[in-house]
């Protein structure tokens, strides 16, 4: 419960409405949960490979509520604590397992559409802008010579999200994963 007081203002801003924050506060002590590894030095990194945690000076009264009013409280699925996965932004549909990991298998785990990612305009990771590209620039985007003839995409179906890239070029071909 004190390592949650750092996670969840570091996770969101601990000025959003309450129920937003206890949300955050029972998917960040499920993922802490369900990803323990206790035969290991440590259980999680403090960053975004695992859950963003700040030190004391990070707590906030807001959150610190968020925390004690969830207490103890986790997600659960066929009676085992859930991972409960969230990010910053979703672009409007959360990712599937496949897409995000390479491999599936969590019935939980499937993608949704997310009608609040936009956050009225507040959200920057929202919406990117679009560019559009040469096919000398994208080969210098790549950073790789040439020009890019053509482009092949796989697409995870459900969260239609990029899971692999083919660019085409006259020097070969170069792949690359979604993420």
């Amino acid at each position: 419960e004190y390592y949650l007081r750092g996670v969840v203002p570091s996770e969101m801003p601990s000025s959003w409405l309450p129920a937003a924050l206890r949300a955050q506060a029972v998917a960040a002590r499920s993922y802490a949960v369900a990803t323990r590894h206790p035969t290991s030095l440590f259980d999680a990194y403090a960053d975004t490979r695992s859950q963003v945690y700040g030190p004391m000076e990070h707590e906030a009264s807001a959150s610190n509520a968020a925390v004690a009013a969830t207490a103890h409280k986790v997600l659960m699925y066929n009676g085992a604590v859930a991972v409960g996965f969230f990010s910053s932004s979703s672009g409007g549909r959360t990712a599937s397992e496949q897409a995000a990991w390479g491999s599936g298998g969590e019935p939980y785990l499937v993608p949704v559409r997310d009608r609040y990612d936009g956050a009225g305009g507040l959200n920057p990771n929202h919406t990117w802008p679009t560019r559009v590209l040469t096919p000398r620039d994208l080969a210098r985007a790549l950073g790789v010579k040439g020009k890019v003839r053509s482009v092949d995409l796989t697409i995870d179906g459900p969260s239609q999200r990029v899971t692999h890239a083919t660019f085409h070029r006259d020097a070969g071909n170069r792949s690359y994963s979604g993420p």
